[in-house]
């Protein structure tokens, strides 16, 4: 099944695209920051909740490089199944960051280069903030340029 372009914010036609470049430099580079951020900040815990986890590349990378366990969430059923493939070990679920359906199950919740994507940021943020156990860490990336 291939979702219609551009529900949610996103064409889901471009996660095999999307997955053939991250290998890039950027890419990487991304996410060997995201790993250090999160090995620098004090936790409570190990479980990590990343909200449109695509194919799966940040997922691994926090799984692989940071010994955090997984949750992976997306919209579309196109970037769970490449996940599947990437992060075997990954909890993954289909979900609407609209309607988060977690509450206080996470010591980290993490959202990069998706939140503007959706129409209602503010939401989706109180949705992954509530999603946080006391004292866990939000983490958001967004691009530098529209």
């Amino acid at each position: 099944m291939v979702s219609p372009p551009g529900k949610g914010g996103y064409d889901a036609n471009l996660f095999r695209e999307l997955a053939g470049t991250e290998r890039s430099f950027w890419y990487r580079a991304r996410n060997r920051l995201i790993v250090q951020l999160v090995r620098a900040l004090p936790a409570t815990g190990d479980r990590f909740l990343e909200v449109g986890c695509g194919s799966g590349e940040v997922l691994r990378a926090l799984a692989r490089d940071a010994g955090l366990r997984v949750t992976g969430g997306e919209l579309f059923p196109e970037g769970l199944e490449l996940a599947r493939h990437r992060v075997p070990e990954a909890e993954l679920v289909q979900l609407d960051a609209r309607e988060m359906p977690f509450e206080e199950e996470f010591d980290f919740v993490g959202a990069f280069d998706v939140i503007e994507h959706i129409d209602d940021d503010l939401g989706v943020l109180r949705g992954m903030y509530g999603a946080l156990r006391p004292g866990g860490h939000l983490i958001v990336t967004v691009p530098q340029h529209r």
